[in-house]
């Protein structure tokens, strides 16, 4: 399966819808409910260690792709998707540990 990055590169949103079908295909085979994708997170730093999981760092090509890519895996009955890293996940250094404090005029600007 592609990762995020290769997903967005392809401006197929076809092409996701499918990856997440096989996806789909893939749970219900192996009795899984909840697929923990797509990460949601942009691209901010080179350095984080988590930017192949994500799709780019246009928001709005990362959120199109995310909605194909879950309407893919949700074709099959009873297979979900859960969205992760969506805001404030930058972390790279003691990320087990912590906290990120925004305040809403940070996260709405």
């Amino acid at each position: 399966m592609p990762v995020g990055t290769a997903l967005a590169q392809s401006w197929n949103p076809a092409g996701c819808q499918e990856c997440g079908d096989i996806v789909g295909e893939e749970m219900k085979r192996l009795g899984v409910h909840l697929w923990l994708a797509p990460a949601m997170n942009i691209h901010r730093n080179p350095l984080c260690g988590r930017n192949f999981e994500y799709f780019s760092e246009d928001p709005l090509i990362s959120g199109k792709l995310a909605v194909d890519i879950i309407l893919g895996a949700q074709k099959h009955p009873g297979c979900g998707a859960t969205v992760k890293h969506f805001v404030c996940n930058n972390q790279e250094t003691n990320r087990f540990n912590s906290n990120s404090v925004v305040s809403e005029r940070a996260m709405t600007s």
